[in-house]
C-alpha cells in the first residue's frame, strides 16, 4: 500500500525545516543532538532486537501519545511497546529499520522535534518473503530531570514499497 504523506505531516515537516534553516543551533543545542539521535537509535534497535526494556526506556513515563498516518494511536507506553514487539516479532522475521536525514528543531531547552526518513525491511523466516516499507517520522522529545531525552509524541506516516506486512 503506497500512501501519500498526510497534509498535517507535510506541514509539520515544512515548519521543522524552516525553523532549523532560520535558527542556527547554539553550542548547547548542538551538544544535545547526539543524545536525541541515540534515543531514536534505541527505538529502532529496540524494535529490531525485540528488547522490551530498551523500548520502554525511549518513551516518557507519562504523557506519551502516538499518531499513525495522522490517526490517533496508543497513549499507554506498555501498550505501545507490546504492539511494537508483536509487529516485529523476531521469532517470525528478521526486521531491520534505518532512520536517515535527521533534522532536529529545538523548541526550547528541554523540548525538541525530530524529522526523519525511515526505511524498513522484514524477511519472514518461514518462507523468506521480504516486505519493504518507508515512512516519515516527526517525533517530539522531552529532556527529563535526569538529563535523558525521551520520546513524548511519535508520529509516523507509513507506506510500503513491496511485499506484504503480515500480522500472523
Amino acid at each position: 500500500m503506497t500512501l501519500d504523506n498526510s497534509e498535517i505531516l507535510v506541514q509539520m515537516a515544512h515548519e521543522v525545516l524552516m525553523q532549523v534553516r532560520h535558527h542556527p543551533y547554539t553550542p548547547a543545542q548542538a551538544a544535545e543532538i547526539p543524545n536525541i539521535l541515540a534515543c531514536k537509535a534505541a527505538y529502532f534497535f529496540g524494535n529490531d532486537l525485540n528488547d522490551e526494556e530498551v523500548l520502554t526506556e525511549v518513551y516518557v513515563p507519562e504523557g506519551f501519545t502516538s499518531f499513525w498516518n495522522s490517526a490517533p494511536g496508543l497513549t499507554d507506553v506498555q501498550a505501545q511497546v507490546a504492539q511494537q514487539l508483536f509487529m516485529v516479532d523476531n521469532n517470525k522475521m528478521v526486521p531491520t529499520h534505518q532512520g536517515t536525514n535527521h533534522v532536529i528543531w529545538f523548541m526550547d531547552d528541554t523540548h525538541a522535534r525530530c524529522l526523519m526518513r525511515m526505511h524498513d525491511m522484514h524477511t519472514y523466516k518461514d518462507n523468506d518473503d521480504t516486505y519493504s516499507g518507508y515512512g516519515i517520522y516527526i517525533d517530539d522529545y522531552e529532556k527529563g530531570e535526569d538529563g535523558i531525552w525521551r520520546m513524548k509524541v511519535l508520529r509516523l506516516d507509513y507506506g510500503s514499497f513491496f511485499g506484504d506486512l503480515r500480522y500472523d
